[in-house]
């Protein structure tokens, strides 16, 4: 199976708005590390187990999601996903 790291480094390649969306997901599924850390560990800089590498697919998955299944924008997505911006 794929490292993760590499889906979600290839999906914030692809719009640099998902690195937020991603580790909004990854802590909302109980993710360790912080948002200041998050890109670094996405990186491979630091040390990750397996359960956190388990937690990393789900958030990529719910992130991915959301659009996919509701059929709506990925910015729309991304409105209601960034801080203080749920009515």
């Amino acid at each position: 199976m794929e490292d993760p790291r590499l889906t979600a480094l290839d999906l914030i390649r692809q719009d640099k708005n998902y690195l937020d969306e991603l580790w909004l997901n990854y802590w909302a599924n109980g993710g360790s590390v912080g948002s200041a850390e998050f890109e670094v560990y996405l990186h491979g800089l630091t040390q990750c187990d397996s359960f956190d590498l388990q937690i990393l697919r789900w958030a990529i998955d719910d992130t991915t999601s959301l659009a996919r299944d509701d059929g709506i924008s990925r910015e729309t997505v991304y409105q209601y996903l960034r801080p203080g911006t749920l009515p």
